[in-house]
């Protein structure tokens, strides 16, 4: 292959990515060695739960896979040596850790970028430890072409069919053409802020444009708007520079308001949003709600410290409450271990909400005498008690469902079951037909 020249002409590179380098052959490989799709989710052709978590360095790596995460990803590719890249990959190989592959390629790239990008890709390509490329983080067209990205996203998928490329795109529209996976950021936070918002839309954007995705779920205080009640606040340092900078906040209350967040970090005496999912329930909900809208794995934005704050690119998680990292160890490991009936959950699968409220999502999968059912309250209605028949099921006259966690059963009776649920609150029902 004739080496890389920096003074290429970027319209070439990009455009014509892939008459300027020659190509590598095709892989002889029957299939890819990761496939994400909605239906299909696999290494090495095993199943396959994507259990991600973003912003992890190699001192953050044992506590990362110590919450059940199976794929990291970190930010500080973008100024590390190749070597050091490397020595993250092992790092990450060694605690059983896949790695999404941050490429940096959301501006329009000058030769240099593409060198670096190049070179990685043509390194790292069959690590054991590579999962997928990252190529793209919030793309926009006032700072990159679509064209742009669509002729780096062919050259490497010429170059690299084992993997698929990931990007996490607001206007998917526009980049659609671009990436493998959409990784939209559904910054909500619990079941009642996703219904409201984050998951009518990215509903209406999958049937759009048909481009398999995996949410990308908030563990910090988000500040947006739809859901910013009057007495509620943003509390993370990186949100408060950012209003400051912005002419909205002056920088002593940004600070002084640090200052008391870090004296109580687990209980500050501020209102957070209600897209901070503050309670184990609402973390356990949000996995099962996204899951079952159809998200094949699980995402999450970020991790951080447990015991400290960084006063000014911090952000305020779920890290620094114990019961809240404690549900989410929690619900990692249910889910994982639930996945050989609830993976690839748009197959073979029904949805419906309740006919009386329409505030509790049904999920409902029968595999052979298995029936296994997720239900979300997707409300802030509290002790909601429901009624539904589950399709398929009427000519049954009753069935023991065993409430997963919960140490409880229901009877379903010739097809119809009834519950309560608290606000926000996940069910997945376990049958067995005889």
């Amino acid at each position: 292959m004739k080496p890389f020249h920096s003074h290429l002409n970027i319209r070439a590179l990009t455009l014509g990515f892939a008459a300027v380098m020659p190509l590598l052959p095709p892989h002889a490989s029957a299939e890819p060695k990761v496939e994400y799709l909605q239906a299909r989710s696999t290494v090495d052709g095993q199943p396959f739960m994507p259990r991600g978590i973003y912003a992890v360095n190699v001192s953050d790596m044992d506590r990362a896979a110590g919450y059940g995460f199976n794929i990291v990803q970190t930010y500080q590719f973008r100024t590390m040596s190749d070597d050091k890249v490397a020595e993250y990959l092992d790092e990450a190989g060694k605690r059983g850790l896949k790695v999404l592959f941050d490429l940096d390629m959301k501006a329009s790239p000058a030769p240099e970028a593409l060198a670096t990008l190049r070179r990685r890709i043509e390194r790292f390509k069959t690590h054991p430890a590579l999962y997928a490329w990252y190529l793209a983080d919030e793309p926009a067209v006032k700072n990159i072409k679509p064209e742009e990205l669509k002729g780096i996203y062919r050259w490497i998928k010429d170059t690299d069919p084992d993997h698929p490329v990931f990007s996490s795109n607001w206007e998917l529209e526009t980049f659609k053409d671009a990436c493998d996976v959409d990784m939209p950021q559904v910054y909500s936070g619990p079941p009642s802020a996703l219904k409201a918002g984050a998951l009518p839309r990215q509903h209406r954007t999958a049937a759009k444009h048909g481009v398999p995705w995996i949410a990308i779920a908030n563990l910090f205080d988000t500040d947006f708007k739809a859901f910013n009640e009057a007495d509620s606040e943003v509390v993370s340092p990186a949100q408060l520079f950012s209003a400051v900078q912005s002419g909205t906040l002056d920088e002593a209350g940004a600070q002084a308001k640090i200052e008391s967040v870090k004296k109580n970090l687990e209980n500050p005496p501020y209102k957070l949003r209600a897209t901070f999912p503050d309670t184990p329930v609402k973390i356990r909900g949000q996995a099962f709600d996204l899951i079952a809208h159809g998200s094949n794995g699980l995402f999450y934005w970020l991790l951080q410290p447990e015991d400290s704050l960084h006063e000014r690119f911090g952000y305020y998680t779920i890290f620094v409450r114990p019961p809240l990292r404690q549900a989410l160890k929690d619900v990692l490991k249910e889910t994982q271990d639930l996945w050989p009936r609830i993976g690839n959950p748009s197959l073979d699968s029904t949805t419906w909400y309740d006919a009386e409220f329409g505030n509790v999502f049904f999920w409902c999968r029968r595999q052979g005498d298995l029936v296994t059912v997720i239900a979300v309250n997707e409300s802030e209605a509290d002790w909601l008690s429901v009624r539904t028949t589950l399709p398929g099921l009427e000519a049954v006259k009753e069935v023991v469902a065993t409430v997963n966690g919960e140490k409880r059963t229901v009877k379903v009776k010739n097809g119809v079951l009834e519950d309560n649920f608290r606000s926000n609150q996940a069910h997945v029902y376990l049958m067995t037909l005889k």
